[in-house]
């Protein structure tokens, strides 16, 4: 007998990739900030003020927050990816798409994305260069949440048609017994 069941692992999984997507979403929500530099010249003033708010946040989210939280998010990643594959590791095709999704993004994150975060706010290069950087970052925040997304839409049909199923079974197991009940009035 498993210790936890698939629904739980379901859940866990869930939980970790809306984490996961609720992280990605916030940081966006500061690289959003030179979205217009990126696509049109700003002055070099304008870029400079916005340059100070996002490296305040990077260096804050990268270095001076507590140590549990700078591994909280790698541990959430390791958790979804686990329960990502005990999830569904008896579906013919999700038993490797979801975790590889998961571990996608994970990796991504901790090869550049994180390295990059951490340089912007540690290090802030002059303006020109940080405005490259941070459209960088930008658009590696962008993939990441699509594959977190895709991961949750596969995810949520694949748990509506496995109830489907569940449901399918049951009726069917009771029309069985009401079969039955029949007979045995008869």
């Amino acid at each position: 007998m498993a210790i936890w069941s698939t629904d739980r692992w379901r859940e866990l999984s869930s939980l970790s990739a809306g984490f996961i997507f609720a992280t990605i979403w916030f940081d966006m929500m500061f690289d959003v900030k030179l979205i217009d530099c990126c696509l049109s010249e700003c002055s070099l003033e304008e870029i400079s003020s916005k340059q100070t708010v996002i490296s305040a946040y990077y260096s804050q989210v990268t270095w001076y927050a507590p140590p549990p939280m700078r591994i909280l998010l790698g541990f959430v990643m390791v958790m979804g990816i686990i329960s990502s594959y005990y999830s569904w590791k008896r579906h013919p095709f999700l038993w490797f798409l979801q975790p590889l999704l998961l571990a996608i993004v994970s990796v991504m994150a901790a090869i550049s994305t994180f390295p990059a975060c951490y340089w912007l706010g540690h290090n802030p290069p002059e303006p020109e260069k940080f405005l490259g950087s941070s459209c960088r970052v930008f658009t590696e925040h962008g993939f990441q949440l699509g594959l977190v997304f895709l991961h949750i839409l596969l995810h949520l049909f694949c748990v509506k048609q496995s109830n489907l199923a569940k449901k399918e079974k049951l009726d069917s197991q009771i029309l069985k017994k009401k079969k039955l009940l029949k007979i045995k009035k008869k």
